[in-house]
């Protein structure tokens, strides 16, 4: 009977028959399926390397678009809304690394560093939007405090309403999300800048109000201690300049006497010591800025007025000049009197001339003698002494022309020279004799008298020459 053979019937695996030696073909397999399994490892790797670096780059690029966008919004190159558009149209024209096929924890780390990257970047837009929009609505609030600020100084302009407007101003900044402290610069810079306005009309009210603590003036009562301070000093700046700016109207339109009641008047408006001596110096100091000009323009007056007074010739027209340059405000007060004094000396310098040289002529006239002690009579004598010296000069010369001998010359102070001078004229005198006798020479010289004539009249003596002598 035939035996049917029992086992697994191909479901056992074979087995090594009893005694075999089975280690090396297990080493073997074993090794076998570790390469696979380091292959598909490496496989894996490079899958991934690969996936990684293509969202590397992605993120890159788009990183690099969100900081040129960025840096466009905070310049203002480029408007916020007119950003975020244009950033979301060039976000979207950046290829993004495909990540189907790859495994599945690959394909979600990229499609994560995909989705990093683009939340990344609208963040940063959206950081550098809201940054300008909060910039430009400083810019704008700024600009519109500084506004305010140019629209109190127009004259006429209601600084109380420029005050108000400076409130709705701070208030939709404060809507808007600006700072508390810059809000409160604002409205420190304009309340100075009102202020200081309101000084500008009235300097006067203005210190009053600041020399109180309250003075019932908003204007005045909310500035800070530095705000205030710089508010006074523009006060008492603005009241010297408009005091100087009044005195120099009145003087030059209508003249240096209403100048000085102006400058009177302003000094008196001024209780401050300090102020009305800079008021004085900037008044004294511009005058002499237009004195130097308008004597400048006057030249030629005033070189005709000091030719008179050195020519002693002047009178009243030179008074009417001195006049008329003061009060076009070529000359200076105390230079208005010095000018009036020199006359009034040249005139009684005149005067006594006049009278002396009248009671030397009445002297003469009457014969009566000189006197040498006086001084117009001794002026007068030496005059003369000197006239008739030049004459005797002019005789010698036609002596020793004639071979005659020459007159002796007499010197001041002689005997015969002191006694010819002191007695009274009469005809034939020493004076008239010799203005004759040049004459006389003159014509015997020009050929109108004989020889003989001239040398008679040469040997006539004069009348201070005693008699006998040739």
């Amino acid at each position: 009977m035939a035996r049917i053979p029992l086992g697994n019937f191909g479901f056992d695996a074979p087995r090594a028959a009893p005694g075999a030696d089975t280690s090396a073909v297990g080493e073997a397999v074993q090794g076998l399926g570790q390469a696979g399994t380091q292959i598909g490892l490496d496989l894996l790797a490079e899958e991934r390397a690969k996936a990684l670096k293509r969202a590397l780059e992605y993120q890159n690029q788009v990183d690099a678009l969100a900081a040129d966008y960025a840096e466009r919004i905070e310049s203002g190159a480029i408007e916020p809304a007119d950003a975020e558009r244009a950033f979301a149209d060039e976000l979207g024209k950046i290829s993004a690394p495909e990540y189907h096929g790859f495994g599945r924890k690959t394909a979600a780390n990229v499609n994560g560093m995909i989705e990093v990257a683009q939340a990344n970047a609208r963040l940063r837009i959206g950081v550098a939007v809201k940054g300008a929009r909060f910039a430009s609505t400083v810019r704008h609030g700024a600009s519109a405090n500084e506004q305010l600020k140019i629209s109190a100084t127009i004259p006429g302009a209601d600084l109380h309403g420029v005050l108000m407007k400076g409130d709705l101003l701070r208030e939709g900044a404060r809507v808007a999300g600006v700072p508390q402290d810059l809000r409160d610069r604002w409205g420190r810079d304009l309340q100075q800048a009102v202020a200081a306005a309101d000084a500008t009309r009235d300097p006067q009210a203005a210190l009053a109000k600041l020399a109180t603590a309250s003075s019932g003036d908003r204007t005045y009562d909310g500035l800070d201690y530095e705000s205030r301070q710089r508010v006074q000093e523009h006060a008492k700046s603005q009241l010297v300049n408009q005091g100087v700016a009044g005195v120099m109207g009145a003087f030059e339109q209508e003249g240096p006497d209403a100048g000085m009641r102006a400058l009177v008047e302003a000094e008196s408006a001024i209780a401050d010591p300090e102020l009305r001596d800079d008021l004085r110096t900037q008044v004294n100091s511009q005058i002499g800025q237009l004195r130097t000009q308008r004597q400048v323009e006057r030249a030629n007056d005033i070189v005709k007025l000091k030719s008179a007074l050195a020519t002693n010739s002047a009178g009243r027209e030179s008074r009417r000049l001195i006049d008329n340059l003061y009060k076009d405000g070529a000359l200076s007060p105390s230079e208005l009197a010095s000018y009036h004094s020199e006359i009034d000396q040249d005139t009684m310098r005149r005067a006594e001339q006049d009278a002396a040289q009248q009671a030397i002529a009445e002297s003469i006239t009457a014969g009566i003698p000189l006197d040498p002690s006086n001084e117009h009579h001794k002026k007068f004598l030496g005059q003369s002494f000197a006239a008739d010296l030049e004459g005797m000069r002019t005789i010698n010369a036609e002596k020793a022309a004639l071979g005659l001998p020459a007159l002796e010359l007499p010197k001041p102070g002689s005997p015969g020279m002191a006694s010819a001078r002191t007695q009274p004229s009469r005809p034939g005198t020493h004076a008239a004799a010799t203005g004759e006798l040049v004459v006389a020479l003159g014509r015997a010289l020009a050929g109108s008298e004989p020889r003989r004539r001239r040398r008679e009249l040469l040997r006539q003596p004069r009348a201070h020459e005693p008699r006998g002598r040739g």
